[in-house]
C-alpha cells in the first residue's frame, strides 16, 4: 500500500509545492514563494520589481528511508526608495 503524503505540510507558510517527485532512492520537491513583492531589509519598503531569480537547492533529514531534495525559486527584488542606500 502506498502511503499519501501531504505536501502542503512539508513547505513554510508563504510557500506552494510547484511539484513533487517520490522516487526509489529519494523525494523531490520543488517550491516557490507565494507573494509577488519583497520587502527591503534596510528600510522595509515592499517592491514588486524583480532584479533576478534563481533556485536554491538544499537537503533536508530522510523521509522513510529515502533521501530529500528541496528546491526553492527565489526571487531577489530592487528596492524603489527614493532615500534608501
Amino acid at each position: 500500500m502506498e502511503q499519501v503524503l501531504d505536501r502542503r505540510r512539508l513547505v513554510p507558510p508563504g510557500f506552494s509545492v510547484l511539484s513533487s517527485e517520490i522516487t526509489e532512492n529519494g523525494v523531490k520537491f520543488v517550491v516557490a514563494p507565494d507573494v509577488s513583492f519583497g520587502s527591503c531589509p534596510c528600510c522595509g519598503s515592499r517592491s514588486k520589481r524583480i532584479q533576478s531569480r534563481y533556485r536554491r537547492r538544499a537537503a533536508d533529514l530522510p523521509i522513510a528511508g529515502r533521501n530529500v531534495e528541496l528546491i526553492v525559486f527565489v526571487r531577489r527584488f530592487w528596492c524603489e526608495a527614493v532615500l534608501c542606500g
